[in-house]
């Protein structure tokens, strides 16, 4: 239902105006509150009081055992305490409507408790406020009907400011704690109480937003140069295994070109022509540099050498680098390929006189030479259509594995990250998704990298429950809707 339907439901139902049955519905639900009679049942007053007392024992608890405190735990304490006050003997009741506001809290709470999407320790500082809560519905039942009721809101932020704690010693946690205590201490406890405790979660979380936002901001630039930087080193130790690098070419090839294939992919994407461009051209100069070893060899290099020195020079003209490191590069260039020409033409000359004079029967037969002239043809448009394929079908393949992910898998969405069969689940929020290889990042709520999965993995890990999404609703909210779906069922 509506949430005013539901505020009324609760309103008529606190008042005593209706009766609830069935299965975990407590027995002060199922029976018409009598009228108050200050000679069978204790005071408001004294219910206060006795509340209090068990409140300052809170504060002095073992909070690894709040969760274990129920309604059922609550008033029987009540009445123990009020025994204790009248010479240890209990004389009266706790009245119908006290019990109801009592079991109402404590149903709440319970589903609080059942919240998975809560840590257990944010849980435990939860139950802490349960008395604290009992109190102010006994005075002001506006925190069942009012949806900025400070007391409500307290518990939503709570939640929020501890969605990634899972630790004691957490700075958090400890400032939570706090926050909490500070609530405890207080032996009347209405809206002004919960007021300042909003501010000051308020407070809070935009701090920390504001440091784990810029944290963050950093991690990820950092993970996204990282990706680019392997990618650019992935594509170059494709081609040049097995190649060799000339000398004084290695600064053109293994600092200012992968420089030149970074930047290109950062700014226009793997897909992008500019990246191609820059593919094609640092696989045809490692093809061009590589030792020459016949004579089909030498005259494409002779015949091309020019305009891919002109390409080179064109593509380094786009860097950031001066004029001087260009020239220097493409100075060094031009005389590595001049003195292969020079050093390989004297070779082949000697090879060619030599050949002459072989027998007939020697000679290397027609099918032999066509497979070398072919085993050392020029690097062509065919090759680098097959690269770009082959990178198309990459991008193909990781954006299918996204497209299955469940729709609300978004960066900034908390989650329970499986870490290992041997290591407890970590709540991580996804920071970064890596389209083109379909990996997902994770940070801690600092902003810190903490995990990287493959979307096919995380998706396998979600559809097992390894991996779980930490939904984002309100705390009390919640909790309400799973006590009034009692009532409906």
């Amino acid at each position: 239902g509506s949430a005013n339907l539901i505020s009324r439901f609760v309103s008529k139902f606190m008042s005593g105006f209706s009766v609830a049955k069935g299965d975990g519905i407590p027995q002060s639900f199922t029976t018409t509150p009598p009228e108050a009679d200050s000679d069978t049942c204790y005071s408001q007053n004294d219910l206060m009081n006795a509340l209090s007392k068990l409140q300052n024992d809170l504060t002095d608890s073992d909070i690894s055992k709040a969760s274990e405190i129920d309604a059922e735990h609550i008033k029987r304490a009540i009445l123990n305490n009020m025994g204790q006050g009248n010479g240890g003997a209990i004389t009266k009741n706790v009245h119908t409507l006290d019990q109801r506001r009592i079991d109402f809290v404590g149903m709440i709470f319970q589903a609080i408790a059942d919240d998975e999407n809560i840590s257990m320790v944010i849980t435990n500082l939860l139950m802490l406020l349960q008395i604290p809560i009992i109190k102010t519905v006994m005075i002001d039942e506006e925190l069942f009907t009012d949806n900025d009721h400070p007391a409500r809101v307290t518990l939503d932020l709570v939640t929020k400011a501890g969605k990634g704690v899972t630790d004691t010693k957490d700075r958090i946690f400890i400032e939570l704690k706090r926050i909490v205590d500070g609530i405890l201490h207080e032996h009347d406890v209405d809206k002004s109480i919960f007021e300042s405790a909003v501010n000051e979660l308020l407070a809070l979380i935009n701090q920390e937003e504001e440091i784990s936002a810029e944290n963050e901001k950093l991690e990820q630039h950092e993970i996204i140069k990282q990706h680019a930087r392997d990618v650019v080193l992935g594509e170059m130790r494709r081609i040049t295994v097995h190649k060799i690098v000339p000398e004084n070419t290695r600064p053109l090839m293994l600092k200012y070109w992968p420089s030149l294939m970074y930047k290109h992919y950062m700014n226009h994407g793997v897909e992008s022509s500019e990246w191609l461009s820059s593919l094609q051209i640092f696989n045809r100069l490692m093809e061009y540099l590589q030792p020459i070893k016949n004579q089909s060899q030498w005259t494409r290099l002779k015949d091309n050498h020019t305009s891919l020195i002109e390409a080179v020079h064109e593509e380094l003209d786009k860097t950031h680098h001066g004029n001087e490191e260009i020239d220097e590069q493409i100075s060094a260039l031009e005389q590595t390929f001049q003195a292969m020409l020079d050093t390989d033409q004297y070779q082949l000359d000697e090879e060619q006189e030599a050949e002459e004079f072989k027998p007939a029967f020697n000679a290397a037969s027609h099918d032999e030479a066509s497979d070398v002239q072919a085993s050392s043809r020029e690097y062509d448009d065919t090759e680098l259509d097959d690269k770009a394929a082959r990178i198309r079908e990459q991008v193909r393949i990781a954006r299918e594995k996204i497209e299955k992910l469940p729709g609300n898998l978004q960066p900034g969405v908390w989650f329970e990250v499986f870490n290992g069969e041997d290591k407890p689940v970590r709540r991580l929020k996804l920071s970064v998704i890596l389209t083109d290889v379909a990996k997902l990042i994770f940070v801690d709520r600092q902003g810190a990298k903490v995990i990287e999965k493959d979307a096919d993995d995380f998706l396998n890990e979600l559809n097992h429950e390894q991996s779980r999404l930490i939904a984002d609703h309100s705390t009390f909210e919640h909790a309400l809707g799973s006590v009034i779906h009692k009532f409906a069922t």
